[in-house]
């Protein structure tokens, strides 16, 4: 899936400093091929070695005055590049730390994951990144038999276990709260490269310019798919590549925890499904189905959302047995975010147990304080056939339902119907035993929220 010819970050960066570019394949510049073929046969890193074969390995060179680089290293979260003058200043250990700098950006999907942490702050995100991908490093390599970290590179031992949001948020703070005092924040170190969070989907044409415009959208989504498919497929698997290597240095990269599988989309899809036809489109709908990445220009196209002034009624069923009644909270709060931006001119929620115990409706004009108005109630058993039961004999006309539990539930048998329908389970690790016979299910796991 290469996509360096439509890549045009690096040609504007030569053409601004006046510079020839070259390009050269890793297995021609001996520091990058010797550090893929020692990560390859190192007994943790190794699992490594299949997101440095996705795409390109390329060394670009960009001369500079010297002392000055153009760029240091970049991944567009498949393709990974690197600055020749920026190489020539490391040992091989050091160039070693970087190519698996780079290959953990791709196994951890930054590129996609972390898009919304970019659009609010690209700075802190590529920190936040950074502080994530290094710890992993010496989490692999804690005796340093390949690697060497490069002076400057940012790792904080505190930051442990923390996914990028959390690292993120407390950057934030820790800004917010030099800022307030007068003073100035800045990170113990800085990036070691840059991300291109342009995606890598596109070509140079844009909606406009295309007679055959969905096709070329469905062509777009379909390789963004495949793509992501693949990563999915080898990170489940990357952990069987570990040998010798500790319990929790397998279970790092074990499938389940490391495919962060989100639920937002999947609870955005079920609100836009609850549409009763689709007579029109609109930009004012942000659907992240209808974004899709074109590197050619630099920037994310987003196509029309289909939809009608006719939103059906959307069902909110909250588990409200006890046991997840804070991840119940937290959970309501990022709906609430959500919900303002696609108002659904309707939203029922319901809370249960082993029955209905409140029936609340919201519209348009209570979205702003929706999370305000939101009040859990009830703590009995947990029985979720009460759910359609109720539904049924109330005659309530709806037309998606999301129903929040912590999934140890009975099959539920009564639950016919072809409607849009999800189950987020609250898991501390992406595990349940819970398989709803009808809709889809997928976990929910607050410490990665």
């Amino acid at each position: 899936m290469s996509n360096f010819e439509n890549t045009s970050y690096l040609s504007s960066l030569a053409s601004q400093h006046g510079s020839e570019l070259s390009i050269v394949d890793f297995m021609e510049y001996e520091p990058i091929a010797f550090a893929v073929i020692k990560i390859g046969k190192h007994k943790t890193l190794r699992a490594l070695k299949p997101f440095l074969m996705l795409g390109e390995i390329k060394v670009i060179s960009i001369p500079m005055p010297e002392g000055q680089f153009a760029f240091t290293a970049f991944t567009d979260g498949w393709n990974i590049y690197f600055c020749r003058e920026f190489l020539d200043t490391l040992n091989y250990a050091q160039v070693a730390f970087l190519v698996c700098h780079e290959g953990l950006h791709i196994l951890l999907k930054h590129v996609f994951v972390c898009q919304r942490l970019w659009q609010i702050n690209a700075e802190l995100c590529g920190i936040a990144s950074d502080f994530q991908v290094n710890d992993w490093i010496d989490i692999l390599d804690p005796n340093r038999e390949v690697v060497e970290f490069i002076e400057g590179a940012l790792w904080n031992k505190a930051y442990r276990d923390w996914s990028p949001l959390q690292i993120f948020k407390h950057l934030q703070q820790q800004q917010q709260e030099a800022e307030e005092s007068g003073g100035t924040w800045s990170p113990d170190g800085e990036p070691m490269d840059t991300m291109d969070f342009s995606g890598n989907m596109g070509d140079d044409k844009s909606d406009d310019d295309d007679s055959n415009s969905q096709q070329a959208k469905q062509a777009q989504h379909d390789k963004a798919q495949k793509m992501l498919d693949k990563l999915n497929d080898m990170i489940a698997h990357a952990k069987h590549l570990i040998k010798e290597g500790s319990e929790d240095q397998k279970k790092m990269i074990d499938g389940e925890m490391a495919i962060k599988v989100r639920w937002e989309p999947h609870f955005e899809d079920i609100i836009m499904q609850s549409q009763n036809g689709a007579d029109d489109q609109t930009y004012a709908i942000y659907n992240t189905r209808n974004v899709m990445y074109d590197t050619g220009n630099g920037v994310s196209v987003m196509y029309p959302t289909d939809y009608s002034e006719q939103i059906g009624e959307v069902v909110m069923a909250f588990d409200c047995s006890g046991s997840i009644r804070d991840e119940m909270i937290v959970f309501i709060d990022q709906v609430a975010e959500i919900m303002m931006r696609l108002r659904p001119t309707k939203t029922r929620v319901l809370f249960w147990d082993t029955e209905i115990v409140s029936d609340e409706i919201y519209t348009e004009k209570d979205y702003d304080k929706f999370k305000e108005m939101v009040k859990p109630v009830g703590g009995g058993g947990t029985c979720a056939r009460c759910i359609p039961i109720y539904l049924e004999e109330n005659q309530i006309n709806w037309e998606a339902c999301v129903i929040f539990t912590d999934g140890e539930l009975s099959p539920i048998d009564n639950f016919n119907t072809h409607k849009p329908l999800l189950w987020i389970c609250v898991t501390p690790n992406g595990k349940t035993s819970f398989v709803p016979q009808t809709g889809k299910m997928v976990p929910y796991i607050p410490d990665e929220q």
